[in-house]
């Protein structure tokens, strides 16, 4: 509880986390790095004593810390004060050293509800534009009303929600800048003739309709327990989602780990929970952790429904097709961290385009343009590494072996949107069947099919932007997708919805 004014942490996310369950932002106070603990190395007793002693004046206001809290002696009160606002000013030191670095001033608006911030800010914005960029993160305990207000004048802006507190703490500022790239609109600070495709970058995007079917199938049956991340709850499939199935009485729980599923087995002997392992190289040596677990503990009602797909098969997919304008490549940071950064070479020397493996901060990414054009002007074609920091050249090798372990790489796999994809799929080994669920629920056959509405594969391989989509902001928006790049919140279409819409007539 703040000893200012008694709020309290609860509820608290950035803008976009309200259509992603599985956010770590999401209902939950934001979590520092650990750090080392401060100790008081003197305190006055007399200072700790109540108001009853000092002058019969029953103050309870009274002491070193100023407050009251029941249950805790001013000492504790005041080492708690101290310990928080010495985690705070550490954390605004690492915020300042960043709005130093990229050479942005950052000005901090504080008033009472209702005294015109947000109309101040409106019309000083419009007197900035086409003088100096401007970016906004509000604060508010609820709505995105204020961020949207400010979003109308053409600025970018991602709204805080605060829940039960009412304070913008250094780590939510932290947390918000991290979101910032997409919010400031890099694209529209470059120059026209270059231009970002937003590529199949979130495993929810590529999410087939049909995968979404056989979850459905299996969710259905008694004495199931099936377990997914929260982002693939709103993926709409040919007979609904995962989401509609838990209203209808299926026992669907969202996980914020596999090991959460595991736990649940042992904790359930008589059902059988399903995990539904989703995503690229990423996170399958965490699924292929607990896999191991499940065999070592003679776990037997523990199950995988396996969607795990692999990014490099749909890079040459991409740069096949004859009608392919992609002329570089920004690469993930977290996939190349597992996988290393020659698994692309390929790209230069067999199609001859650059290759830049970048970090997610505005810095990194712009770093990575400049290298990319640098590239591209020398007439060079090579795969560099802007993330040195986090991606060793070779990858993960204890990560890659365990993937060899459990997994192994065959045939075709369908992408939601891009179709087909040879050499993608991704399937447990012969040592780890017993744990398929697939096999074990004998899943029906079902025929691949996408929605003949969506225009997914249209804006992933760059044929058109979301906003040119007629069904983009009418029918399917993030309350009611159609197509899984609106659904998750990494996707282009959602993306464009929150920070590009109000440049477009909904």
């Amino acid at each position: 509880m703040c000893t200012i004014c008694g709020c309290e942490q609860g509820n608290q996310y950035i803008e976009g986390d309200e259509h992603n369950p599985h956010s770590a932002f999401r209902s939950a106070p934001f979590s520092p790095a650990p750090r080392q603990s401060l100790q008081i190395k003197a305190v006055h007793k007399t200072s700790l004593l109540t108001s009853a002693f000092l002058g019969g004046k029953l103050d309870y206001g009274q002491g070193e810390a100023g407050t009251h809290a029941p249950g805790l002696s001013q000492r504790k009160m005041l080492e708690i004060e101290i310990n928080v606002l010495d985690k705070n000013n550490r954390l605004a030191q690492r915020n300042r050293s960043q709005f130093l670095t990229n050479k942005q001033l950052a000005l901090n608006l504080v008033s009472s509800p209702g005294s015109g911030k947000t109309t101040l800010l409106t019309e000083t914005l419009k007197q900035l534009q086409n003088h100096i960029p401007c970016a906004v993160i509000e604060g508010d305990q609820q709505t995105t009303n204020d961020a949207k207000r400010i979003r109308a004048t053409g600025t970018p802006a991602i709204q805080v929600n605060t829940g039960k507190g009412c304070h913008l703490d250094a780590q939510m500022i932290f947390d918000a800048m991290q979101r910032l790239p997409l919010a400031v609109g890099l694209d529209q600070l470059l120059p026209k003739n270059v231009e970002f495709i937003h590529g199949p970058g979130c495993p929810v995007c590529v999410l087939p309709m049909a995968r979404i079917d056989s979850c459905l199938e299996i969710a259905n049956q008694p004495q199931v327990i099936f377990c997914t991340f929260g982002d693939a709850m709103r993926v709409p499939g040919k007979n609904g989602s995962l989401l509609a199935a838990r209203t209808g009485g299926a026992d669907i729980r969202i996980i914020y780990s596999p090991m959460d599923a595991l736990k649940l087995a042992q904790q359930n002997p008589t059902k059988k929970v399903v995990l539904f392992g989703l995503g690229f190289e990423t996170t399958m040596p965490t699924t292929a952790v607990i896999i191991k677990q499940a065999e070592a503990a003679n776990i037997d009602n523990f199950y995988f429904f396996c969607q795990h797909i692999t990014v490099i098969p749909v890079l040459k997919n991409l740069l096949q097709q004859p009608d392919n304008s992609i002329d570089a490549f920004l690469a993930p940071g977290h996939v190349s961290m597992i996988i290393g950064i020659h698994a692309y070479n390929f790209i230069a020397t067999q199609y001859q385009r650059p290759l830049v493996v970048a970090g997610f901060e505005p810095i990194d990414l712009l770093q990575g343009v400049l290298m990319l054009i640098e590239q591209k002007i020398a007439g060079d074609s090579r795969v560099e590494n802007q993330y040195r920091r986090v991606v060793p050249d070779t990858g993960n090798s204890k990560a890659q072996a365990i993937m060899q372990q459990v997994f192994c790489i065959k045939g075709a796999s369908e992408w939601r949107g891009l179709g087909m994809i040879k050499h993608s799929g991704v399937y447990l080994n012969a040592k780890y069947q017993q744990f398929d669920a697939e096999q074990h629920f004998c899943i029906s056959p079902v025929e691949d099919y996408d929605d003949p509405q969506s225009y997914c594969g249209k804006v992933l391989t760059g044929r058109c932007k979301p906003a040119q989509c007629p069904h983009f902001g009418r029918q399917c928006n993030p309350q009611n997708a159609l197509g899984a790049l609106m659904v998750s919140s990494e996707g282009a279409c959602s993306a464009w919805y929150q920070y590009r819409s109000q440049e477009y007539q909904i």
